[in-house]
């Protein structure tokens, strides 16, 4: 193989699949005119999809809790002048208990959302300062481009010929392509564990050491610095390089192996150092294994159900089972194939076409997230079931099978028993997935050479039909997100603004000012989704029920006569505990299933 990689397509190997019908003037040949344009071309092409799709994909609101974490973390550096922000609400919540942003790190009365990865906060800071939230979520963009780019020039080094679809694959159907309009740093970290691993596969393959050595630094300590499974990237890394060594018996094989080791280690110390020089501290971060209150054999299936298989999120029954059912169909199918070979076309072609009706039929349903990896990306259930041992015959695919291997097996050790949570396709594998596409698309190709024309045009359109519809869905649940959180924190913000707590003397406001409003909320995350607001009022996020009590007590003793209540469920309950106060007539708001009330102190008219 060639030392240097451009985005220029290597010579075309010869050609073993079966050639399009129709003359040159046809729709088909001029799709196979567009196949084999140079990536460069491609990679164009993806660029313009990715980010003209932005402003429809990112309308300023979020889908995640995690991402209001980051956004409130840069809200705090930019506003704050500093990483920790205090408490607004101390007069009442001196302890920090019911500190309005959820899972902050707290340290001599400051609050940290997002100080875990500082390198990620820092990095979308000076987006945000250039052009404001739509360059921080650019960066997930960009990151979804470079993963696709890199897994292209990846799939060169498994099968010649296929780096075009792989390109296509990760950054359009693969959920590489959600990443990409989420502030979270999955995608950012799939690039630096791309260009790792496809540095240390040159140098496997006899590329110098000093050409390929530093992308493999830098790859490995952006995926440790920018996500926590990145540490776990870099010693599976480590594995799959002392695989290849094995394998081929040449000491050299093992330097990059490690490399990503030293340099994922060296990111750890940094990174670890770089968190506690702001919290305060000065130890590594314990990396823990999430065993939570199910035990940790309960745990690693309750994780495993929740990020591979689990079929819906937020979504009726309908729409993740019939998902779930196109992925048991594709993989059975896959089967069939792998053991029985054309005698099995009748039933592939059949199976497909169920597959292409019963799909796009879904889109009637209301869109919403997949959390489960082999349920939002059947291609790659189907893949590894048609996986033959000619993965192991070649370095580069080896390292690749047995990296990939060796991060989803720590993935599934170390992960929370409720998975990712928000999410699509299991989100903390992501960073193999520019590993594991190359392969999946080399296991589908072989397969395909062995059914007729006819049951493999079917079966191509089986898996790639149900792979768009998705897309669909995909945008369409982040759309409806979006929408949905925006409206309730703008409800929210509008109804506090509106009130008048009463207490300025109390909070120790000049005389003749006004005292910040007063949100008490009965879920963690409306914090996170307030991030750019959340600061400027007091917001008591006060997720047990039984606590609300005592909040109501305290601000009685505070003097607060009106604050807003935002109710996600038990309304009724809830308000009664609410002791003192009682809902203002007429001043009530829903959006969804939330409840905001107006509460009036009991003597307090209006």
């Amino acid at each position: 193989m060639p030392d240097s990689e451009t985005p220029e397509r290597p010579p075309a190997p010869t050609d073993h699949r079966v050639p399009a019908p129709g003359g040159e003037g046809s729709g088909l040949a001029s799709l196979r005119r567009v196949a084999v344009m140079p990536l460069a071309r491609h990679v164009v092409v993806l660029a313009v999809v990715l980010f003209a799709a932005l402003p429809l994909m990112h309308r300023g609101s979020m889908v995640s809790a995690d991402e209001g974490a980051v956004l409130s973390q840069i809200w705090i550096l930019e506003h704050r002048g500093g990483w920790g922000a205090e408490n607004p609400a101390a007069a009442i919540d001196p302890s920090g208990e019911w500190f309005g942003i959820d899972i902050v790190e707290s340290a001599d009365g400051r609050y940290f959302p997002y100080a875990k990865h500082p390198l990620y906060p820092v990095l979308a800071l000076g987006a945000f300062r250039v052009a404001g939230l739509p360059a921080v979520v650019a960066l997930s963009t960009l990151g979804t481009l470079a993963a696709a780019v890199l897994t292209a020039l990846l799939a060169r080094r498994v099968r010649p010929g296929s780096d075009v679809v792989a390109l296509w694959v990760a950054g359009l159907v693969s959920p590489l392509f959600f990443d990409g309009y989420w502030v979270i740093a999955h995608s950012l970290g799939a690039a630096g564990a791309a260009l790792a691993v496809w540095s240390a596969i040159r140098w496997f393959e006899g590329s110098a050491a000093i050409r390929c050595w530093p992308p493999i630094v830098l790859g490995v300590v952006a995926a440790v610095m920018l996500r926590s499974e990145g540490a776990l990237f870099a010693v599976a890394l480590g594995v799959g390089g002392m695989a290849v060594a094995a394998a081929t018996r040449r000491v050299r094989a093992s330097a990059p192996a490690i490399v990503a080791v030293l340099a994922g280690g060296l990111a750890y110390v940094v990174d670890s150092r770089w968190h506690a020089a702001i919290v305060g501290g000065n130890g590594l971060k314990a990396f823990v294994i999430r065993d939570e209150r199910s035990g940790w054999l309960a745990g690693r299936w309750s994780g495993a159900y929740a990020t591979l298989l689990r079929p819906h999120l937020l979504a009726p029954t309908a729409l993740g089972m019939t998902w779930f059912g196109i992925a048991i169909v594709t993989v059975v199918v896959a089967y069939l194939v792998r053991t029985r070979g054309a005698a099995v076309g009748r039933t592939v072609r059949w199976a497909s076409l169920v597959v292409m009706i019963v799909a796009p039929a879904t889109l009637l349903l209301r869109p919403a997230p997949v959390p489960g990896l082999l349920v939002a990306f059947p291609l790659l259930g189907a893949g590894l079931v048609l996986a033959t041992g000619r993965w192991l015959r070649a370095p580069g695919p080896l390292a690749l099978a047995v990296t990939g291997a060796a991060f989803v097996a720590a993935v599934l050790a170390t992960q929370y028993a409720v998975g990712g949570s928000m999410e699509w396709g299991g989100r903390f594998f992501h960073l193999a997935l520019p590993l594991l596409i190359p392969l999946v698309l080399d296991s589908l190709a072989e397969a395909g050479a062995r059914l007729d024309a006819r049951t493999a045009r079917a079966a191509a359109l089986g898996l790639a039909i149900p792979a768009m519809v998705l897309v669909v869905i995909a945008v369409g649940s982040t759309i409806r997100l979006q929408t949905v959180t925006a409206d309730l924190v703008d409800t929210i913000h509008r109804v506090s603004r509106s009130t008048v707590p009463g207490d300025a003397a109390a909070t120790g406001s000049p005389a003749g000012s006004t005292a910040a409003p007063v949100v008490v909320v009965n879920m963690e995350a409306v914090g996170r989704f307030s991030w750019r607001t959340v600061l400027d009022t007091r917001h008591l996020r006060v997720v047990d029920s039984g606590d609300l009590a005592r909040v109501a007590d305290r601000l009685h003793q505070a003097g607060v006569t009106q604050f807003t209540f935002a109710s996600a469920h038990d309304h009724a309950r809830d308000l009664g505990r609410l002791g003192g106060y009682t809902p203002a007539p007429g001043r009530t708001e829903t959006v969804g299933v939330w409840r905001i009330y107006v509460m009036n102190a009991v003597s307090t008219a209006g």
